[in-house]
C-alpha cells in the first residue's frame, strides 16, 4: 500500500459511495426516555393554565365524560416546583360531589379541582 494520498480517490468515494445519515448517526446519543421527558417538558411549559371552574360546571363536564367515554384533562389546585398547576389526564370512571375515581384506580377530592376539560 502506498503512503501517497490520492484526492481523486477520496472525493470518488464521498460523490459516489458514502451516504452521510444526517441525524440518525446522532440518534444513539439520546436516550429515548431522555426524548420523551424532553418532549414533555417542553409540552408543559407551554401550556396554558384553564380558568377557575365552579363545582357544578365540573361535575356537568364530569358526567359529560362518563356518559361519552371521554378522556378528560382535570387541573387540580395543588401546584408543582415550577409553580404551574398540576394535570391529571385520564378517563372517569365514576364520581360524586366529593370525589373523582379515575380509569388508573385514582382517587381525586373534587375540592382540589380547578378546572377540567374534555379531550
Amino acid at each position: 500500500m502506498s503512503d501517497k494520498f490520492d484526492l481523486n480517490v477520496v472525493n470518488h468515494f464521498f460523490k459516489k459511495d458514502y451516504q452521510d445519515r444526517g441525524k440518525q448517526k446522532w440518534q444513539g446519543f439520546f436516550l429515548s426516555d431522555h426524548q420523551v421527558a424532553l418532549t414533555k417538558q417542553v409540552n408543559h411549559d407551554h401550556r396554558q393554565d384553564l380558568p377557575q371552574q365552579t363545582i357544578e360546571s365540573i361535575c356537568k363536564g364530569l358526567n359529560n365524560a362518563v356518559l361519552t367515554h371521554q378522556k378528560v384533562l382535570i387541573q387540580l389546585k395543588s401546584v408543582n416546583k415550577n409553580g404551574q398547576h398540576q394535570i391529571v389526564e385520564a378517563r372517569v370512571i365514576k364520581f360524586n360531589r366529593q370525589c373523582i375515581l379515575l380509569e388508573s384506580n385514582l382517587f381525586l377530592d373534587t375540592v382540589n379541582v380547578m378546572a377540567l376539560t374534555t379531550l
